[in-house]
């Protein structure tokens, strides 16, 4: 009977609870998050954040700049455009009134020239040079006809000569105007100044657009 009491002694519970909790309040503590470390963790990622946002704010002003300086390249070339146009425009006007010019010294040449063939035509078929050489030869002739015996075709000769000498006698005239007028005439002297002033203002020009 003593031998069954020990055996029906045996089976009594196993688990110590307690030491169980234990282990768990271990595992609870060593779980628990420490405050200071995660608030330095923020503030070092925060001061990473604000490095890059500092680094951006500085590219973004340099790119600011530089496309500021850019603009006012393409500012500065733009008035520099526009000022070269208002040359070319200006040398524009000066080459045409330059070619204005040239034709009008062009005509007066041109008329110069039709007035010396036209003097020298009339002095080809005057022969004379002036009134006194045509007086002088219509005296010669009327002496030779009233001192000399001629037949009647001569005579009517000598006084076919006598009337050609006195129409040509005004003409003789006409020769000494036009004579008077090539020599006074305006060959253009004025326009050629004003050439001369065409052309410095057009190198002035050409110069600002080397420039």
């Amino acid at each position: 009977p003593k031998a069954k009491a020990k055996a029906d002694a045996k089976p009594k519970p196993k688990p110590k609870p307690a030491k169980k909790e234990e282990a768990e309040e271990e595992v609870d503590k060593v779980q628990a998050p420490d405050r200071e470390a995660f608030d330095a963790a923020l503030a070092k990622i925060q001061e990473t954040v604000d490095g890059f946002q500092a680094e951006q704010r500085k590219l973004g002003d340099q790119i600011k700049e530089r496309s500021g300086g850019k603009d006012d390249f393409f500012t500065q070339k733009a008035g520099f455009r526009s000022q070269l146009d208002e040359f070319s425009a200006k040398i524009d006007v000066l080459m045409e009134r330059k070619a204005e010019i040239n034709k009008g010294l062009g005509d007066k040449r041109q008329e110069a020239t039709d007035q010396r063939q036209e003097l020298n035509k009339l002095k080809k078929s005057v022969g004379y040079t002036n009134e006194s050489e045509i007086d002088d030869r219509i005296r010669s002739i009327e002496w030779t006809m009233s001192t000399e015996s001629v037949s009647l075709k001569q005579e009517k000769e000598y006084l076919k000569e006598i009337s050609e000498l006195k129409k040509r006698r005004p003409q003789v005239a006409k020769v000494k105007g036009m004579e008077t007028s090539l020599a006074s005439r305006d060959t253009g002297g004025n326009l050629k100044e004003q050439i001369g002033s065409i052309n410095e203002e057009m190198a002035l020009y050409r110069d600002g657009k080397r420039q």
